[in-house]
């Protein structure tokens, strides 16, 4: 292991993503609404809420590019999920990877979301994780879930909740590292069909409770802006969606005061 390597193991593991595995935002659209992510009927909700699956009726696949606060790519994070809505519900699969060669971390989720009528749905998900160290110290690997509640209060008012390893799952051989136990909780408000406003709190245990608030405005009917905020730490985040046909491409950035930009970039395919 040469010294660049075993500097970036060093460096990530307690910083990168504040604990091993912590549930963060996939997708441009989440990092351009600061980070939101609970609420929302679209693909996305299988990265972040399940239970939104069940009001989703779109056969795709999407790719996620997140390169992080980092300089350096082998930090990035990249995301592939498919979905497939069905005659008892919404199935889907979700894969990331984090890290590179000689320091990953890798997790594997199986979704289902169904709805309950037409105004309210729940959803699960079991998640496999699995990190890995180069070296010496090989890999680990733990089996946990995620549940989600998502509902709609009126034609312009929709509530999601969700929660992350409840049972608080470790990952680990001899030494073991605690998986974040995380709770979210969000309300989408839709001023007209082409403003929304989202507000969203995710805390994580032993961690300080994020407030998010996002906004997203739709141009004709291929272009969308996003722009958002969210605190501890405070993050500027923007960003703009482009449709063609039965292709969703988003990009987004968050801004930290110190540690620059965080780009990323969805491609989403429709095949329905």
């Amino acid at each position: 292991m040469n010294f660049k390597i075993f500097f970036l193991i060093l460096f990530i593991i307690p910083i990168s993503l504040f604990a091993i595995h912590d549930p963060v935002s996939i997708g441009a659209k989440s990092m351009g609404m600061g980070t939101v992510s609970v609420v929302g009927t679209d693909f996305y909700s299988l990265h972040h809420n399940q239970a939104a699956l069940g009001f989703y009726d779109k056969i795709s696949v999407a790719l996620d590019y997140d390169q992080g606060f980092f300089a350096d790519k082998n930090l990035s994070t990249k995301a592939l999920g498919v979905v497939l809505p069905t005659g008892f519900g919404t199935l889907g699969v979700n894969m990331k990877y984090f890290g590179f060669s000689e320091y990953n971390e890798q997790k594997i989720g199986l979704a289902y979301g169904k709805a309950l009528g037409k105004n309210f749905a729940i959803g699960v998900q079991l998640d496999y994780f699995r990190t890995f160290i180069g070296g010496e110290y090989g890999s680990a690997q733990a089996v946990s879930f995620e549940v989600g509640l998502y509902g709609h209060l009126s034609k312009k008012l929709d509530i999601g909740a969700h929660v992350f390893n409840p049972i608080a799952m470790k990952i680990g051989n001899q030494n073991k590292e605690q998986l974040p136990v995380g709770f979210k909780l969000g309300l989408l408000y839709n001023l007209d069909p082409n403003l929304s406003l989202a507000i969203e709190a995710e805390k994580i245990l032993e961690q300080k409770t994020i407030y998010k608030f996002g906004v997203q405005y739709l141009i004709g009917s291929h272009f969308v802006t996003r722009v958002g905020i969210a605190t501890n730490p405070s993050l500027f985040t923007l960003g703009f969606g482009l449709k063609w046909n039965k292709i969703l491409l988003d990009i987004g950035t968050g801004y930290h005061q110190t540690l620059g930009f965080s780009p990323r970039v969805s491609l989403l395919f429709n095949f329905n």
